[in-house]
């Protein structure tokens, strides 16, 4: 007998969902490495979906800057260098660092001088000097 998918993971396919949950019953690091790994494109929306606590969506959307598909990464991380919680949005920059383009890395310069956060804006200046 099937038992149900807990939240947020009910929110992905059945085959997924199912997956995730038999090894993980709440958003962890380690569930976020193996859909990464392994269905990248679910991790995304569980990011997109605007489901996941600050703590948790931090860590997936650093984790999320593992897969290679760039555009899909980018337009689903983008908007949360904009969360209201310092943690997501600099955990967003550790996702987006390995694309920055000119107007992402601009974004992120801003971000080094105008964010609220010390930790922000240290991530920020970290990523715009690594590239």
């Amino acid at each position: 007998r099937a038992r149900p998918i807990p939240p947020p993971f009910d929110s992905l396919t059945p085959q997924i969902a199912a997956e995730v949950s038999r090894r993980w019953r709440e958003p962890c690091e380690a569930a976020f490495e193996f859909l990464a790994s392994r269905a990248p494109a679910s991790l995304l929306k569980l990011i997109a979906d605007d489901q996941l606590e600050a703590a948790d969506l931090t860590f997936a959307a650093e984790i999320a800057g593992r897969i290679r598909d760039s555009v899909s990464v980018v337009g689903v991380l983008r908007p949360l260098l904009h969360h209201p919680a310092a943690v997501v949005r600099e955990g967003t920059i550790y996702g987006l660092v390995n694309f920055l383009d000119d107007e992402l890395r601009s974004e992120v310069r801003r971000l080094a001088v105008t964010d609220s956060s010390a930790a922000v804006r240290t991530a920020a200046a970290d990523a715009v000097s690594e590239g």
